[in-house]
């Protein structure tokens, strides 16, 4: 099946997906994406994010999200394991939903839930694609987005906080980055299997 025989969402799209591990003091330099953007939750492990010339805690199950033209880099200080999505947004009044949020936006946790169903559907569609497979991904990543908001009383800084790649961007040697599983910008909604994850650490 060609790219172009898939159906997509006419105000969402998920470029790219993957599942990285990062090791302790490992991370990304700033860089900035020009028109696209990019929610990274953290599903184990701790770190920082520095966007906008501030810096943000991300710990287990935070996520942050930073839009277009935002400078922004990572690092981790423990082995951490995320959920990186960098998706384009061609509707207006989502894009300007979306640049309301805080750069940490409260993440419910079924949105969690749906999140790791939508990288498992785009390493389903990279191994099989289906013509009406990148659809169901888009809107069911666009209803995860149209649910993020500001935290609720009581809520850790903007996270919901328990109480108990084919084309991944140019990286240094040794930076730390492990892909789990990536995809590629040009590819669609694809995530590509990659390493294997360390004992405990999978989906």
């Amino acid at each position: 099946m060609q790219e172009d025989d898939a159906l997509r969402d006419a105000q969402v799209r998920l470029l790219w997906t993957a599942r990285i591990d990062y090791r302790p003091d490992t991370g990304v330099t700033g860089h900035v994406h020009e028109d696209y953007y990019q929610l990274l939750v953290a599903l184990e492990g701790d770190g920082t994010l520095t966007a906008g010339g501030t810096e943000y805690g991300l710990g287990a199950g935070d996520c942050c999200l930073i839009g277009p033209g935002v400078s922004h880099g990572f690092r981790f200080g423990a082995d951490t394991l995320t959920l990186d999505f960098k998706f384009a947004v061609d509707e207006p009044r989502i894009a300007r939903f979306l640049d309301a949020l805080p750069r940490r936006p409260f993440l419910p946790a079924d949105s969690l839930v749906h999140l790791k169903t939508i990288f498992r559907l785009s390493l389903a569609h990279r191994r099989s694609p289906k013509p009406l497979l990148p659809l169901r991904i888009d809107t069911l990543y666009k209803s995860v987005l149209l649910g993020l908001r500001d935290a609720p009383p009581g809520v850790r800084d903007g996270a919901d906080w328990p109480e108990s790649n084919a084309n991944a961007s140019p990286r240094a040697p040794g930076d730390g980055r492990r892909p789990v599983s990536d995809g590629g910008l040009s590819g669609g909604p694809y995530a590509s299997s990659g390493e294997a994850p360390r004992a405990g650490r999978a989906l």
